[in-house]
């Protein structure tokens, strides 16, 4: 593809370790790495679009070069499907791989709860044999690795030691999203970490790419530092826009502040679904269905969506911070331990559209409807007598007079435990009264004893007495 053709960030990205202007801390760590062949396990940590894939590209062909593999082997990607069968069933995955003759970069957490059969059938019978190649081992990126499930994580903790010889994993972790590795797998790895560019290093970047395309006297920079933190500090996303504005609408360029729903379609889609809570039916529920359709359809995470969506409500709705947050953890929580990201969305809007509502009454605008919102509506199950109130109220007229004959019953049993108890104690009173009267201790005499007469008959023979022998 010729270079006019392609997007700026593809154009611009940088290939060698030298290119990098900023985070020069973690450059002269790959630098120091690249220089043995016998390294570790590695571990890269940072938030998106800040440049760890191309540093850990730029590493990979550094470490070749010491082997005078500088041929350009690295730059060649073949992106292959692979069908992985699933043990016990007759369901297979297509695992998309880019690979090259010295490495491999997949992201298995695409897969959600299959990582695992990925990690256990691809990548240890790929690296059971020798390495024929000049180089002695081969380099598996794994891209969000913080997403990968906890089964595959555990069984990566033997391949990381046995397979040593054969491979080098280096694990690319977004910090913006939960989760991470498990401690063994740390333990195993080298950990690097990358920091967002500052606003005078973003801008040197920024410099050269609209002087190379001879633009750099339509861009004013305060519309470039407002572009980059409203992109929340993501070099490529606002290289992306400023690329966008410059074919699209470049009158906008020489503006200080820009409108994002006018420039990204993605937070124009997310301000439509704010403008429908307005609304609250039902039609306006399925015209949001639609518009998430159609986010997810277009590779948006949904933990975007969710954030998004977040900082616009929590500005908004004051008074209902602690509502908000409380809905939002709740989310994401089940996001990570789920498949179906879609349901949670859903359950999330419509538990946003009620807050919505709430919001709207005069009454609950103090600051006591914060309690109101937490106990009644936030809570999924009701209480137990609040189901034994609504039992009774729906039985029928009958049910009604079983319930006042039962109260009947157990007013009469009352009643007849009560008299048993006087009596009882009338009775133990009397008695108490007369032992008192009668002080003389009462005799008792013992009855007398017949003695038998024994018989003895006369004609009666005798037992003979059994006779002693002595031996």
């Amino acid at each position: 593809m010729d270079n006019q053709y392609k997007l700026w960030v593809d154009k611009y990205k940088p290939t060698k370790l030298e290119d990098f202007t900023y985070n020069t801390q973690a450059v002269k760590y790959f630098q120091a790495l690249s220089q043995k062949v016998d390294n570790p396990h590695l571990m890269v940590e940072g938030l998106s679009g800040i440049g760890k894939k191309s540093m850990v590209m730029a590493y990979i062909q550094r470490s070749l070069e010491q082997y005078g593999l500088n041929n350009g082997q690295t730059n060649i990607f073949k992106t292959q499907n692979i069908t992985i069968p699933l043990k016990y069933t007759n369901k297979s995955i297509e695992l998309r791989v880019q690979k090259s003759l010295h490495h491999y970069n997949l992201n298995p957490s695409d897969y959600y709860i299959y990582d695992r059969h990925i990690v256990q059938d691809f990548l240890k019978n790929q690296f059971k044999f020798k390495n024929l190649m000049d180089f002695p081992y081969k380099f598996v990126i794994i891209r969000h690795a913080e997403k990968l499930s906890n089964d595959a994580q555990q069984s990566l903790r033997r391949t990381l030691e046995r397979r040593i010889h054969k491979c080098r994993f280096i694990f690319i972790i977004n910090t913006q999203n939960r989760g991470g590795l498990i401690p063994p797998l740390k333990s195993r790895c080298i950990r690097i970490r990358m920091s967002a560019p500052s606003k005078q290093e973003m801008l040197s970047v920024v410099h050269k790419i609209l002087v190379t395309e001879g633009v750099r006297d339509l861009v004013n920079d305060n519309l470039v530092c407002n572009l980059f933190k409203k992109c929340r500090h993501n070099l490529t996303r606002t290289i992306n826009i400023l690329n966008l504005l410059t074919i699209k609408s470049p009158l906008l360029l020489k503006e200080n502040i820009i409108n994002m729903p006018l420039v990204d379609p993605v937070v124009a889609h997310i301000h439509k679904i704010v403008h429908l809570f307005n609304a609250q039916t039902f039609n306006s529920i399925t015209e949001i269905r639609n518009l998430l359709y159609v986010l997810l359809a277009h590779g948006v995470s949904p933990e975007e969506i969710i954030k998004s969506l977040f900082q616009i409500l929590i500005h908004n709705l004051k008074g209902q911070e602690i509502a908000i947050i409380r809905v939002t953890n709740e989310i994401e929580h089940m996001l990570n331990h789920s498949s179906r990201e879609f349901y949670h969305l859903e359950n999330y809007i419509v538990q946003l559209l009620i807050l919505v509502k709430f919001y709207r009454k005069p009454d609950n605008k103090s600051k006591n409807s914060i309690h109101k919102i937490d106990k009644n509506i936030l809570k999924k199950y009701p209480k137990k007598e609040e189901k034994n109130i609504t039992y009774h109220i729906e039985n029928n007229k009958n049910n009604t007079k079983r319930n006042d004959l039962n109260k009947d019953n157990k007013d009469n049993k009352e009643d007849d435990r009560e008299k048993n108890k006087d009596n009882a104690i009338i009775s133990s009173k009397s008695n108490n009264s007369k032992k008192a009267k009668s002080s003389k201790p009462k005799i008792q005499l013992k009855p007398k004893i017949q003695i038998k007469p024994k018989i003895e008959l006369k004609n009666s023979p005798k037992k003979p007495k059994p006779k002693i022998t002595l031996k």
